[in-house]
């Protein structure tokens, strides 16, 4: 029988044994997604399109390396999903759950995703994988910034922090800037509506 491990290159098979086996899972077609929040539970209910190994908690596993005395220096999302692709390269696929989406918690996650990428990019490297891709996705029950009328946001624009203006105007173009690498990057942000239970469904973008 076929272990879904011997699916991996055999380099990341090799590293993947350093690794405790209560940090990661690894998943074909679907993946149930579930975080305890000081709100609630989430279970997403997750469709894959390829062999996918994921990290559960990149929260509670930053890099030790990191002083939690620097402010966001310790920030990180929820979910890993690092999926391999036909050329044997991989897609990252960075999840944050939030109860409501408002131009505070967006700029929060926003620090999330950078450092989270940060910390991905550390896991890829000891596991000799290849990332080409990045994609990122925030999974809410609320959300208060898809009901703002375009008009009203457009009058106030005058007197609304600059910053505040462009996480609402990315938000409804489904977009995210990020400040990797001492340069902005703009990531696609995919949005995943949870109901009021905190269930939902979503499909990895390809």
């Amino acid at each position: 029988m076929v272990r879904m491990i011997d699916m991996f290159p055999e380099a990341v098979r090799k590293k993947l044994d350093f690794f405790n086996k209560d940090k990661y899972t690894i998943a074909t077609e679907e993946v149930d997604l579930k975080e305890k929040k000081k709100y609630g539970e989430v279970c997403l209910k997750c469709k894959l399109n390829k062999d996918t190994l994921i990290f559960m908690e990149p929260e509670k596993n930053t890099l030790p390396y990191l002083d939690e005395k620097i402010k966001y220096a310790k920030a990180c999302p929820d979910k890993f999903l690092f999926e391999l692709d036909t050329d044997d390269k991989w897609i990252l696929h960075v999840m944050e759950f939030k109860r409501t989406i408002d131009t505070s918690s967006i700029s929060k996650s926003k620090r999330q995703f950078v450092m989270g990428i940060y910390n991905a990019r550390a896991l890829a490297g000891f596991l000799n994988m290849q990332v080409k891709e990045i994609h990122i996705y925030s999974a809410y029950r609320n959300d208060k910034i898809e009901s703002m009328d375009d008009s009203l946001i457009q009058i106030r624009s005058m007197n609304m922090d600059p910053e505040a203006l462009k996480i609402i105007r990315e938000w409804k173009k489904g977009k995210c800037s990020l400040d990797l690498d001492s340069r902005n990057s703009v990531f696609p942000h995919e949005k995943i509506q949870l109901d009021q239970d905190g269930k939902g469904e979503c499909v990895l973008k390809q």
